[in-house]
């Protein structure tokens, strides 16, 4: 079974596949994880369900949802950027 291979991307507003440039490339779900919250925190990405959160409260969502949540609804909630996963070998 090949690796798991998570990609964290910035984009548009609309996700536009044109859009999206790489940031992030890992195997490591904690670096997923820390890098996700220190782009929120610098206000690079913003994550909300449709409310208006300080950083600390998108922060502790995006945890959250982290923990529990499925890709596609952290995705909803992400903007500005994107995340995905493939694996080694893959064609993309």
């Amino acid at each position: 079974m090949s690796k798991q291979i998570y990609t964290v991307f910035t984009c548009d507003a609309w996700k536009s596949k044109d859009s999206m440039r790489l940031l992030m490339a890992t195997t490591s779900v904690r670096k997923l994880k820390s890098f996700i919250v220190r782009k929120i925190a610098d206000e690079t990405f913003s994550y909300n369900n449709g409310n208006e959160l300080s950083i600390p409260q998108q922060v502790k969502l995006f945890k959250a949802d982290f923990e529990n949540g499925l890709r596609e609804d952290i995705n909803n909630c992400l903007h500005y950027g994107f995340l995905d996963y493939c694996h080694d070998g893959e064609e993309i």
